[in-house]
């Protein structure tokens, strides 16, 4: 876990997490890099509430998604360097009735499908964050071959959206759906924008003053035509 998050997020795709008698197989995550990374929590420093994010390599780092979903991410890399892999999806492998009864009425190839359900499918809590892997019932490990590991821009970022920092394994019905952010424009370090990524055509709405442009003094307001009357040199008047 000492690597960097785009070296180990893909070597994490097929490992094995077992947390509370539930153990999911990870099928789908992300890199983000720290203070290098605009997507990243840690690109700002650190806050009281991602403390844990900057904690040694080993730690469960968990944070609020729209104030609703724990997100889980394995903290990695240096201590203190603030990088992490978020854990996106995941199959069920062992204490499916437990999962099933916390997640009632969902197919069980999206019982871990997406940050959010991966977080409720273990029940996971910001009480959960700076947890260390390998203490108690917390545990990582290597697992079987999962097959092809397939990379794309990650999911929802409006800034560095096109670095390829997702990681999932191919052809596996767990994998959540890629979904842009719903924001748009120019984005950090020179990496295409938004707007120019395939699909529907967005349009920008353009900008209009709140008022009448006579009210607000411009080039062609009644102040403004004051101004020009005043510093442009008298006109000869017609008889």
């Amino acid at each position: 876990l000492t690597l960097p998050a785009v070296d180990l997020a893909p070597l994490l795709v097929g490992a094995l997490l077992t947390d509370g008698g539930i153990t999911v197989r990870l099928t789908e995550v992300e890199a983000y890099a720290g203070a290098d990374d605009p997507a990243a929590h840690a690109f700002i420093g650190p806050r009281p509430r991602t403390r844990d994010l900057f904690g040694p390599p080993g730690t469960l780092y968990c944070y609020l998604s729209h104030g609703l979903h724990t997100c889980g991410n394995v903290v990695c890399g240096t201590d203190g360097g603030g990088s992490a892999v978020l854990l996106r999806a995941g199959r069920v492998v062992a204490g499916l009735g437990l999962v099933r009864q916390r997640r009632p009425g969902v197919p069980d190839r999206a019982l871990a499908r997406g940050p959010g359900n991966f977080g409720r499918a273990l029940g996971w809590s910001l009480v959960d964050s700076g947890r260390r892997f390998a203490e108690g019932d917390l545990e990582l490990e290597a697992g079987p071959s999962t097959g092809p590991v397939l990379a794309g821009p990650r999911v929802g970022v409006s800034v560095a959206s096109q670095r390829p920092w997702r990681f999932w394994a191919g052809g596996d019905p767990t994998v959540s759906a890629y979904r842009p952010s719903p924001q748009f424009g120019p984005v950090w370090s020179g990496w295409v924008s938004r707007s120019r990524l395939p699909g529907p055509r967005r349009v920008r709405r353009r900008w209009r003053p709140r008022y009448p442009i006579a009210r607000c003094g411009g080039r062609y307001g009644r102040r403004g035509a004051q101004r020009r009357e005043l510093s442009s040199p008298a006109s000869p008047q017609r008889t």
